[in-house]
């Protein structure tokens, strides 16, 4: 009815591998292939997560189309949150200045728009 030609799944878990079917296997009556029909299921699924890849070829017919994770990488600060911390590391590190330490860090706080975070 909606004259697709495939369905492609991005992610895990598509809803026709939850619907009521046999967990074994599937029928001509079981919900997932009543709505699959003949349509190609291609599926993009991260390689570290074979198993449930597994689940969407067995019960869904999918065609596993696998990709790697992406590398994390540490995001960092930027601008003024990188003085900020800076003031931070002052505060903490002296004794004698720390009265207008704080009050550069609460002027900074405001210049960086989190004091509305701290009410």
């Amino acid at each position: 009815f909606l004259d697709a030609h495939a369905v492609v799944h991005f992610g895990m878990h598509g809803t026709y591998e939850w619907l009521p079917g046999s967990p074994l296997g599937n029928t001509d009556s079981s919900w997932s292939d009543i709505l699959l029909g003949n349509l190609p299921n291609l599926y993009l699924y991260a390689a570290n997560n074979p198993s449930e890849s597994a689940l969407a070829k067995r019960r869904g017919y999918a065609t596993v189309v696998s990709h790697s994770v992406p590398p994390y990488g540490r995001a960092g600060l930027y601008n003024e949150l990188i003085t900020l911390r800076d003031l931070i590391d002052q505060y903490f590190e002296t004794s004698t200045e720390r009265a207008m330490i704080a009050q550069d860090i609460k002027t900074k706080l405001k210049d960086c728009g989190l004091n509305a975070d701290l009410t």
